[in-house]
């Protein structure tokens, strides 16, 4: 069924992946020495220095990932995309009339999420509420979701040139599919960034599986309306989730949310109860996050 089989078939597979890389990352093969790997290197370079350089370096794998992969399902168009352009097409037709109107409009609703400017707009106003929430560290979350918007926004471009897969009859929309990549990637380090100051492991995996559904979402809606093959949401979904882990695992670089204001009177409580002043790093730690790594860049960049 169109509405349904699909969608619910996105949303389990691109939650289970993306909840698995991020919302948990103890679960990922190596993850220890990642966090020590990040450790040292903020140690090294300072924390902007090692995020400058974390960023670059996943920029790379991204490209070195995401090339290949779109030549190849590019060469997957007439067995995979143009049968299901026409099954979808066909089960548009098939539908009464006003069944369709209904569905069109919902889906022409829901794509508008994956957008650049609905997208830039919504960062803008989740920047300015993470920068006040971060106090002195306000330039960690600008700087966060800033550079993701950009960097999807321009390798996207270079993918599209590099590739250069064509587009459906209806639509100039190429690979990788540019709208579900946004969703899951920039709105997914708004949720991170928020977490780090706000949640833990459980509002961690609430908010990434808030992200994935609307990622499912959204890729489905640029099938269903014809702007992309469907291959080229499948790219998305996997340039967005590379971009996504790359800029994660360079937050950690940065500095924590500065509580100094809110923590005098926990100093002041912390002479006095002696471990209870421990909470903190291990409300971090059940958060997903490396604290070691984190800690080591506050002290840095201070």
């Amino acid at each position: 069924m169109i509405t349904v089989v699909p969608l619910l078939f996105a949303l389990v597979l691109i939650a289970a992946v993306t909840v698995w890389l991020v919302a948990v990352p103890r679960a990922l093969p190596g993850g220890p020495a990642l966090r020590a790997g990040v450790a040292a290197r903020v140690a090294e370079l300072r924390p902007l220095g090692a995020w400058v350089e974390i960023m670059l370096a996943g920029v790379g794998l991204t490209l070195a990932v995401c090339w290949p992969v779109g030549r190849l399902i590019a060469r997957t168009q007439h067995l995979v995309d143009e049968p299901v352009y026409r099954w979808v097409s066909r089960a548009v037709a098939t539908h009464p009339d006003h069944l369709v109107t209904h569905w069109v409009r919902v889906m022409q609703l829901a794509t508008q999420m994956g957008n650049k400017h609905q997208v830039w707009a919504v960062c803008a106003v989740s920047a300015v509420v993470l920068a006040v929430a971060y106090r002195g560290a306000w330039w960690v979350p600008v700087l966060a979701i800033a550079a993701v918007i950009g960097i999807e926004h321009y390798l996207q471009i270079a993918l599209a040139d590099v590739v250069h897969r064509g587009h459906p009859p209806t639509s100039l929309g190429t690979y990788p599919s540019g709208g579900t990549a946004r969703v899951l990637c920039v709105y997914g380090t708004v949720v991170v960034a928020g977490v780090r100051i706000w949640g833990g492991r459980r509002a961690m995996v609430v908010g990434m599986g808030v992200v994935t559904a609307l990622t499912a979402v959204e890729g489905w809606s640029r099938i269903v309306l014809s702007k992309h093959w469907a291959t080229d949401v499948v790219g998305g979904v996997l340039f967005g989730a590379l971009l996504l882990a790359v800029s994660v695992l360079a937050l950690t670089a940065l500095p924590r949310p500065d509580r100094t204001a809110a923590g005098e009177a926990d100093q002041e409580a912390a002479s006095t109860t002696g471990p209870a002043a421990e909470g903190t790093d291990t409300e971090a730690s059940d958060a997903g996050l490396p604290t070691p790594t984190a800690d080591a860049g506050s002290g840095v960049a201070g």
